[in-house]
């Protein structure tokens, strides 16, 4: 699968795996289960997650802007790295700024980030 086919390019970038994966927790990403998927405003690119933090019972909602079209960026993973910028609701409400699910790092461009 590539993260990136599902994403619109002009918001999400491609990142060089020596530059995702030597710094993963430096740049803020973790291990996350996906639980649930549902599209925001039909056909904007915009999704809504529940996941949860590897390993615990922590929870949250996720927002992805940028999706190309109708595509979930996120089917077919369970588990997958996800880096989330604290949203202005203050109820575990986070947007995703990047991603890394086996080979393929991927990250907001800094204009939409």
């Amino acid at each position: 699968m590539d993260l990136l086919s599902d994403l619109n390019d002009e918001v999400w970038q491609s990142v060089a795996d020596q530059d995702c994966y030597k710094t993963v927790a430096e740049r803020g990403y973790f291990k996350y289960h996906v639980m649930s998927h549902k599209e925001i405003d039909r056909g904007t690119g915009k999704w809504i997650y529940g996941v949860a933090v590897y390993n615990t019972d922590e929870t949250h909602m996720a927002f992805l802007v940028g999706a190309a079209g109708k595509r979930d960026p996120l089917k077919g993973y369970n588990t997958v790295g996800l880096r989330l910028t604290k949203g202005p609701d203050a109820n575990n409400q986070y947007e995703i700024t990047g991603m890394i699910a086996y080979d393929d790092c991927v990250e907001k461009r800094p204009r939409f980030a």
